[in-house]
C-alpha cells in the first residue's frame, strides 16, 4: 500500500461507520453511493480541520491554493493587460531606439517598467498554469489528510 492509500485509509477509518473503504467492485456497482460516502467524509474532515489556530498548516495551504486558483482565473486578463503595457511601452520608447545612451539616460525608469511588464507577461504565460494550481491543491490535500494521522478526532457514530 502506498502512502496516499495509507492516508486515505486512516482518514476513512476515522470518519466511516464501517471503517472500510468501498471496494472497486462496490464503486463500479454504485458510483453514486461511493461518491456520496466520499463527499460526506470530506465534508466532515473540512469542518473538523476548520480551526485556523489548531490546524495552521491546513489554513496556510488553503490560502495558497485559493490564491493560485484565483490567479489562474485572472490569467487571460493578466496576459492582455501585460501585453498591452508591453506594446504601449515599446511604442512610447520607439523614438529613442536609435539613440541607446539617450534612452538609458532619459527613459531609464520607463525602460525598467517595460522590463518588469515583459517579466510579468512571461509569468502570466508560463507561471500561472494549471500545474501551478495543482501543486497547491495537492499540498492542501496532503495537509488536510495529515490531520487524520496527527490527531485522533472523536468520531461519533450512531448506535
Amino acid at each position: 500500500m502506498n502512502t496516499q492509500e495509507g492516508d486515505i485509509s486512516a482518514f476513512w477509518r476515522k470518519v466511516s461507520r464501517t471503517g472500510v473503504l468501498p471496494h472497486k467492485e462496490q464503486e463500479e456497482a454504485s458510483p453514486e453511493s461511493a461518491d456520496a460516502m466520499y463527499n460526506s467524509a470530506v465534508k466532515w474532515l473540512l469542518e473538523y480541520a476548520r480551526d485556523k489556530k489548531k490546524f495552521d498548516l491546513v489554513f496556510k495551504e488553503n490560502v495558497s491554493y485559493g490564491f493560485r486558483r484565483n490567479m489562474s482565473g485572472m490569467r487571460p486578463i493578466g496576459i492582455i493587460v501585460a501585453l498591452a503595457v508591453v506594446v504601449f511601452g515599446v511604442i512610447g520608447l520607439a523614438e529613442y531606439l536609435h539613440d541607446l545612451p539617450s534612452l538609458l539616460k532619459e527613459k531609464g525608469p520607463h525602460l525598467g517598467a517595460l522590463t518588469f511588464s515583459v517579466l510579468m507577461l512571461l509569468w502570466w504565460i508560463f507561471g500561472a498554469t494549471t500545474n501551478w494550481v495543482r501543486d497547491a491543491a495537492d499540498a492542501y490535500a496532503r495537509a488536510l489528510l495529515a490531520v487524520c494521522e496527527k490527531n485522533e478526532p472523536e468520531v461519533s457514530t450512531p448506535e
